[in-house]
């Protein structure tokens, strides 16, 4: 059985080593000299961020380096200006703080305490880039901190639901929703953000609970021609497991659509998790940790979704499976600001009970299908969780 495996893997690295080959990989740089782009990915079991440049055919090149977080990192996210990194620390409830130098190595600037048993799992920046919010599933509230150059000073925290996952900012910044995951009472918090200050006002009726909502993980916000909208992964859901959808109002609440159910002619649950809108607001990306799989739905300009992605083997289906079927327990999903690549962060990756993870690379294609391009290669990464990608000029 580890024959095999080794044949696959060492099947795999040829078959990745020829695509590099064919299409002239080779690292994307800036005028001067420094790497175009980087993706950073979250290992939690050696407590590290993994620097890896991205070529200009958005396969992943050799790490540049390995920084140390505090206890294992859930999340990580960079402010609008690719200055500066933060990560999660759910082990030691604590958020990293880095400063991106210009070759994409990292510096750490220190560690900043989110609260006594707090166990972050999501790190979010306003989109003006003044201030990083940590959501706490122990002490279930949102900490807001002023980035002061990479320093973080703690300005604001209010309380969510029970058992908060992850947040999200609608595109104007002014609200800030956080899904609260508890199977038994799910709920999505909504905050009014002072953008002067940092400090976050909940918005009357919430918490609130829906009717579509059970346990809801992911939350992703697109803005289109019709108005802003919020779509929430309701990983138990089901089955079919659905997606909740909802219209963002001029006052921040929330008005319920018809949830999007998740390959409806599946009599399982397939544990839908992380969520990622393209730049151009036009597609929805899914990742299934149940079946390991990537599924994906275009946006309408009133917020309605209809599948996207086609699997090859399956044309009617609305998903596309992985084709050397690596996809084992996909936690994350990260587009390229450019719009041209999808990355997707798995946590086992071959050899499950391994303790080791891989990061998959597509390219996003103009007939909405995803091509495979390749992975770390010989980076294995240590039950990694989560990542983000940064471009520069």
């Amino acid at each position: 059985m580890m024959g095999s495996m080794a044949g696959r893997r060492l099947g795999k690295m040829l078959c990745i080593a020829a695509i590099s080959f064919l299409l002239g990989a080779c690292g994307g740089t800036t005028s001067s000299g420094n790497p175009a782009a980087m993706l950073y990915a979250a290992s939690t079991g050696d407590n590290t961020l993994v620097a890896f440049p991205l070529n200009d055919n958005g396969t992943l090149g050799t790490p540049i380096g390995t920084y140390s977080t505090g206890g294992y990192p859930q999340s990580v996210a960079a402010d609008p200006s690719n200055r500066y990194l933060f990560s999660a620390n759910q082990g030691s409830s604590t958020l990293s703080s880095f400063a991106i130098e210009d070759n994409g190595a990292l510096r750490k600037i220190g560690d900043y305490g989110t609260g006594t048993g707090s166990t972050p799992m999501a790190v979010v920046v306003h989109p003006l880039g003044n201030f990083v919010y940590a959501v706490s599933e122990g002490t279930e509230q949102v900490r807001g901190f002023r980035l002061d150059n990479g320093t973080l000073v703690s300005v604001t925290q209010a309380a969510t639901g029970s058992l908060p996952a992850e947040a999200t900012f609608d595109p104007n910044g002014q609200y800030l929703y956080v899904s609260n995951s508890d199977l038994y009472n799910p709920s999505l918090s909504a905050f009014t953000v002072n953008s002067a200050n940092g400090t976050l006002q909940p918005i009357s009726g919430y918490p609130k609970s829906f009717s579509s909502l059970s346990n809801p993980k992911g939350l992703a916000v697109a803005k289109r021609p019709g108005g802003n909208f919020l779509y929430a992964a309701n990983e138990y859901s089901g089955p079919p497991s659905e997606l909740s959808c909802f219209r963002i109002n001029a006052n921040g609440t929330l008005t319920q659509l018809t949830p999007v159910p998740i390959l409806p002619s599946v009599p399982l649950n397939t544990r839908p998790d992380a969520l990622r809108v393209d730049p151009a607001n036009r597609l929805l990306f899914v990742l299934s940790e149940g079946l390991g799989f990537i599924a994906a739905y275009n946006i309408g300009d009133g917020g309605t979704l209809t599948a996207a992605l086609k699997d090859p083997v399956n044309p009617n289906s609305n998903t596309y499976y992985e084709p050397q079927g690596e996809l084992l327990n996909p936690e994350w999903a990260v587009v390229d600001p450019n719009g041209k690549y999808l990355y997707v962060v798995d946590s086992k990756a071959d050899i499950p009970g391994s303790g080791l993870g891989d990061v998959y690379a597509y390219s996003i294609n103009t007939d909405n299908t995803i091509t495979y391009l390749g992975n770390a290669g010989g980076t294995p990464l240590a039950n990694p969780f989560s990542a983000v990608v940064i471009r520069r000029q």
